[in-house]
């Protein structure tokens, strides 16, 4: 069966998603491939000094699915496998504007909520207890606003994760993979929220770590997204023909 016909199955019959085996067969991958795959981080992170990063989030997220679905499907993987996104880069773009602007979005309260408080600085300027004031009120609206925002921006995460996928290995549309994406998880709501709020925590982890364990911790992420997707899906399908690793 296609990607397609078991996304369908899956929509269809629900599927199983096992948190122990998502974490060991990413361990696994992770440590039998640890050079290039930080290899390709470091690329990640250079380019994304010359080049707009946010709008190439599921572009490097699939170059860790592609590099992990060849070493999982013949034993060995090249560094090139990486790239091979870049054949959907107009789908793939499009999907990450999106995702881009929905962010925004989710932001924008904060912004708005803040400009009255800077007017009223701006209007008593010069005023101590007035900058106190204004402090004081950004800490407040910033706080609560930081945490709606970043609530709202997980659970968007979390129910578009199969979108990017489907594009690549389902050639989905961008609005059809992202509805499907919808569907899909609603399915297994709980488990997926759980695994993919541990990875969050896991990539804050390494930002924590003066940065350093972000190239550790980013690509061990990414790695388990594919899992996930593997686990559930590609697996199934006619794509993949794995060897016992």
């Amino acid at each position: 069966m296609n990607v397609r016909e078991i996304v369908d199955q899956n929509l269809e019959k629900g599927y199983d998603v096992e948190f122990d085996k998502t974490f060991e067969k990413t361990w696994q991958t992770f440590k039998q491939n640890m050079g290039n795959i930080i290899g390709f981080t470091i690329v990640c992170c250079i380019s994304s000094l010359f080049v707009f990063g946010l709008f190439l989030g599921p572009l490097l997220i699939l170059g860790f699915s592609t590099y992990s679905y060849e070493y999982k499907k013949s034993g060995h993987a090249q560094f090139s496998d990486f790239f091979k996104p870049l054949n959907k880069f107009g789908s793939l773009l499009f999907l990450s504007i999106l995702f881009f602007a929905v962010n925004i979005l989710v932001s924008l309260p904060t912004l708005l909520n803040t400009i009255p408080i800077y007017i009223t600085y701006i209007q008593s300027f010069g005023d101590k207890d007035a900058l106190n004031e204004m402090l004081k009120s950004l800490d407040e609206v910033s706080s609560f606003s930081s945490f709606y925002s970043t609530i709202v921006q997980f659970l968007i995460s979390v129910l578009t994760f199969y979108a990017p996928y489907l594009v690549y290995y389902g050639d989905y549309g961008v609005m059809e993979a992202i509805l499907t994406s919808f569907k899909l998880v609603s399915k297994k709501i709980g488990i997926l929220i759980t695994i993919l709020f541990i990875a969050t925590l896991i990539k804050f982890s390494g930002i924590i770590l003066c940065c350093i364990g972000v190239v550790f911790t980013f690509p061990f992420i990414y790695c388990l997204y594919h899992e996930i997707f593997d686990q559930t899906i590609l697996s199934k399908s006619n794509k993949s023909s794995y060897l016992s690793l």
